[in-house]
């Protein structure tokens, strides 16, 4: 069955690209191994690149206007950073590519078949919309509870903030779950914010880094289970406030 692919927010059949792989496996992981004479070990995955391939087929009114399409389709595929890659036989996840080979020939004068390449230095899978959660802080400690799917560790942001005047106080978020913490110690103005950026291992206070005075491990979320995420510090005697924001992983 013919498929369409949206790379880089443009869907690629605009200019009459359409892949043409049956069956194609977009679900495969690389696992490392060694190999010796006699028998072979398998070890702990490192997320290693993805590799997805898949054969393609474009169209044109004419050769002129073929080429016309290879020439958009190539533009538009050919960058050097990953950008969001979509098949719409998986339409609800993406993933980060780059494409690494364009091949093909000329079938006939409206008809060019070929190869596609891409590599994913990520090899992760993530779900085209994000989870946007608040939790209310009434207490400290405090713990709520984060239910999150998929089949990869999560790399959320959390931003807390504040209602009270923070002075010297020490904040801690915790998942309870895969028992990561990370602690800051600093000040806070009522309606203040302070962001944990896991992805990025970066804490910022008002949009600024505050990275001094952390320790700890920065907590990420753990696929396929409800995380219990505990926070300390951040109330006092008015209600804060944990949102956290992130996309659902996939291996």
């Amino acid at each position: 069955m013919a498929r369409s692919i949206n790379f880089n927010t443009t869907d690629m059949s605009t200019h009459k690209l359409i892949i043409t792989t049956p069956g194609m496996n977009l679900l495969s992981q690389l696992v490392g191994r060694v190999q010796l004479q006699d028998k072979g070990y398998a070890f702990r995955p490192t997320r290693e690149p993805r590799h997805i391939v898949a054969d393609f087929a474009v169209t044109g009114t004419s050769l002129a206007n073929l080429d016309v399409n290879l020439d958009a389709i190539k533009r538009l595929l050919t960058l050097i950073v990953p950008k969001k890659l979509i098949f719409d036989s998986l339409p609800l996840r993406y993933y980060d590519a780059v494409l690494e080979s364009f091949v093909g020939e000329y079938r006939t004068g409206t008809l060019f078949q070929g190869t596609l390449a891409f590599v994913c230095p990520d090899p992760l899978g993530y779900k085209t919309t994000e989870d946007d959660h608040d939790h209310d802080i009434s207490a400290s400690p405090i713990t709520v509870n984060e239910a999150v799917a998929g089949t990869g560790y999560v790399t959320p942001v959390y931003t807390l903030t504040a209602k009270n005047t923070l002075t010297d106080a020490t904040i801690k978020v915790e998942n309870l779950t895969t028992d990561e913490e990370l602690q800051w110690i600093g000040d806070l103005a009522i309606d203040g914010t302070l962001v944990i950026d896991v992805a990025r291992w970066l804490v910022s206070k008002e949009a600024v880094a505050d990275m001094a005075t952390v320790t700890g491990k920065f907590p990420r979320l753990k696929p396929n289970v409800t995380n219990q995420i505990k926070v300390t510090g951040l109330w006092v005697s008015a209600t804060g406030n944990l949102n956290i924001l992130y996309r659902d992983a996939f291996l």
